[in-house]
């Protein structure tokens, strides 16, 4: 099978070329990106939600002609949108190459999970039953010696 574009996962130059890929990706000055390593959040903060989302479609569009460009293929069933705010209602949708991005109560990003109302109590929930489980295992293995 020929390959048209990449490289070798764990090839020398893979780090080297993904910087490269990675550093004329579209700008807008009312979204900021972050990248680490092959993920990426685009954020957009704004008082009025609508706005907000009204930049952050923005953003995504300039992406998806990006990645048309470079023959990306988008993984769908990992992007997810989340609307950080106090108040009550709904962001609007958000598309990527016309596919809608599914809105989730609470993302999982580098270990943190954040909630809506960066509350943390989805982060510690889950923080505390793993806590448990090792501490069930740590005592099954203590109590027979």
């Amino acid at each position: 099978m020929k390959i048209f574009a990449g490289v070798p996962q764990g090839a020398i130059l893979s780090p080297l070329l993904f910087n490269i890929y990675a550093s004329n990706q579209p700008t807008t000055p009312n979204t900021t990106v972050v990248d680490y390593a092959d993920d990426k959040v685009i954020l957009s903060i704004h008082n009025d939600p609508i706005i907000a989302s009204s930049n952050l479609q923005s953003h995504l569009n300039l992406q998806s002609k990006r990645y048309e460009k470079w023959r990306v293929k988008v993984n769908h069933s990992k992007s997810v949108h989340t609307t950080f705010t106090l108040r009550h209602g709904q962001c609007p949708n958000s598309t990527i190459n016309n596919i809608p991005i599914p809105p989730l109560n609470a993302v999982k990003y580098l270990g943190l999970i954040l909630d809506q109302k960066l509350t943390w109590n989805k982060h510690i929930r889950a923080k505390r039953l793993i806590l448990n489980a090792r501490s069930r295992s740590l005592k099954t293995i203590l109590s027979k010696n």
